[in-house]
């Protein structure tokens, strides 16, 4: 399948989410990471009577999941540590 028809496959089920649920996915992470895709597409299976489960049935049926890295974690203002101030790299030293 060719990766415009995945791209709008993936943003049907998103669409579809949003109206249903009231919440949508990451079109990017359906995309390229195989775990994601299962768990989405089962919600979508789930989702009886609206057009989750025929979604879910093309997108398994030609959309092979191209694994892929994942998505930037959504900064949170904190130094890698955990701190907010800057570390200093050697102790002060004692007068």
């Amino acid at each position: 399948m060719n990766a415009n028809l995945r791209l709008q496959l993936a943003n049907r089920i998103h669409l579809m989410l949003m109206r249903e649920l009231g919440q949508g996915i990451d079109v990017a992470a359906l995309l390229r990471q195989p775990v994601y895709a299962r768990d989405v597409l089962l919600v979508c299976e789930a989702l009886e009577g609206t057009d989750g489960p025929a979604l879910a049935r093309q997108f398994r049926a030609g959309a092979p999941v191209e694994p892929g890295p994942a998505p930037w974690k959504v900064s949170t203002g904190l130094a890698p540590h955990g701190t907010l101030s800057r570390r200093r790299s050697s102790p002060p030293s004692a007068t």
